[in-house]
């Protein structure tokens, strides 16, 4: 019984974690590449095989297509 009881606290916390982890990637994403236009970490936020299912760029957009679109907004937005 102990056992189980470890193994959802253990379940729990990796799920907290992760959890944490993507509200961190959003939070970086939003502050640095969106907020101040910093591209440099793009490829650091987005992975290799990212796929935008947003309709700003268009659905399966790939990582490139996404940071292309996202450096074309920023500019035309200043």
């Amino acid at each position: 019984m102990a056992d189980r009881h470890r193994s959802k606290q253990i379940n729990k916390m990796n799920s907290i974690t992760s959890y944490e982890a993507t509200k961190a990637v959003v939070r970086r994403d939003t502050e640095e590449i969106q907020s101040k236009g910093n591209f440099d970490v793009f490829e650091e936020v987005f992975a290799d095989d990212f796929l935008d299912h947003t309709v700003s760029v268009g659905p399966g957009a790939t990582q490139p297509e996404t940071q292309e679109c996202m450096e074309c907004c920023f500019e035309n937005a200043r």
